[in-house]
């Protein structure tokens, strides 16, 4: 659980990384392109609640978070 930013650490170097935050119901909240990082600090819609935070790779194997917001 959380009830501020989170940071997911992407691995060496990674490169052309969409991550997508959505809701229980697969809505999609916001979606960021990260270029060329280590990190990624994201910042959680002000409502408390489930979301699904969705790693995209260029591998295109998706892996998925689910983050308790209070």
């Amino acid at each position: 659980p959380t009830n501020t930013n989170i940071t997911i650490n992407l691995g060496l170097a990674a490169k052309n990384i969409t991550i997508r935050i959505s809701n229980p119901h697969g809505q999609i909240i916001r979606e960021e392109n990260i270029a060329h990082a280590t990190q990624s600090s994201i910042t959680l819609p002000k409502l408390p609640g489930w979301y699904i935070i969705t790693i995209l790779t260029q591998d295109g194997v998706p892996q998925q978070f689910k983050v308790l917001k209070w």
